[in-house]
């Protein structure tokens, strides 16, 4: 497929083109269906800037299955998102939707099934990660507390994700080849907790913002213990604070059970190392 697909905003009177980069990511990561969802995607986009009456104010920003383009709309500055639809980001825009700005992003308009939202502006270039880790390590551990709000039903249950996590996992170690300990993948006995957890919270995903200082972005939620949030706070920005000092600090900010995040972290931690290697990824994660 070219190696740019082209996305005319006819309300603007130029065209803008979709990275290379996110083109080729989509593709690695997704195959046919990838292409497919590509190929589909500059005239739902162009739909969108019609339908929402927004005009196109620059270049897309991307991360793996995502692309955001600067929008001005009739709310004001505006990011206009469309991504991937899986089973980590198809409850996105509910989580945006309960969380009403307070803490995260602002969710305007959104076609959930078609993975697209309008959200407000914030400052894509101020994230926590351009902070002293541990200033920033404190401000992620309180907002990770202050939106773990009550979870509806329809979020997946952590244990069940666990389960099925823990069962990849196991079979990612088979398939490349060497002995895996399964005692690693152990994971804390259910707690009965039943509060929105984002799994993706991390420096590079809380943005500055104009009526608050930081919003979270990008949450990909299930339902349960809080403490299964923390793991991407200590494996992002590894080198500059390293355990066991980092992990008490974001305990002690997110007022967390330090036995049960220890549980969670090392759980995610040997499958994350699993998903790593498969992938010919080689960064510690001790």
């Amino acid at each position: 497929m070219p190696g740019k697909l082209n996305l005319l905003a006819e309300n603007h009177g130029r065209v803008t083109e979709i990275p290379d980069s996110f083109v080729q990511g989509v593709v690695a990561e997704r195959g046919q269906a990838g292409q497919d969802w590509l190929a589909a995607l500059p005239e739902r986009l162009r739909r969108l800037l019609l339908d929402w009456n927004l005009q196109l104010e620059g270049p897309p920003r991307h991360g793996y299955l995502g692309l955001v383009y600067p929008v001005q709309s009739p709310w004001g500055a505006a990011a206009l998102k469309s991504t991937w639809v899986d089973r980590e980001t198809r409850h996105e825009a509910r989580a945006l939707k309960l969380w009403r700005g307070q803490g995260a992003v602002q969710r305007w308009k959104s076609r959930s099934r078609q993975g697209v939202l309008l959200l407000e502006r914030l400052q894509a270039d101020r994230s926590l990660a351009r902070l002293p880790v541990q200033a920033a390590c404190q401000d992620a551990g309180r907002l990770l507390r202050r939106l773990a709000i009550a979870a509806p039903q329809a979020f997946e249950a952590l244990f069940e994700y666990a389960v099925s996590l823990r069962r990849l996992a196991l079979h990612r170690g088979e398939l490349q080849g060497r002995p895996f300990p399964a005692d690693w993948l152990e994971y804390p006995a259910d707690s009965g907790a039943e509060v929105v957890v984002n799994q993706d919270h991390h420096f590079d995903n809380i943005l500055a913002g104009l009526r608050e200082p930081w919003l979270g972005i990008d949450p990909k939620v299930i339902r349960g213990d809080l403490e299964f949030g923390l793991a991407p706070l200590l494996w992002n920005r590894w080198e500059d604070w390293p355990c066991p000092a980092r992990l008490e600090a974001l305990v002690q900010a997110a007022s967390l059970d330090l036995q049960r995040a220890r549980g969670w972290t090392l759980f995610r931690l040997a499958e994350y190392a699993l998903w790593d290697a498969e992938r010919g990824l080689t960064q510690d994660r001790q």
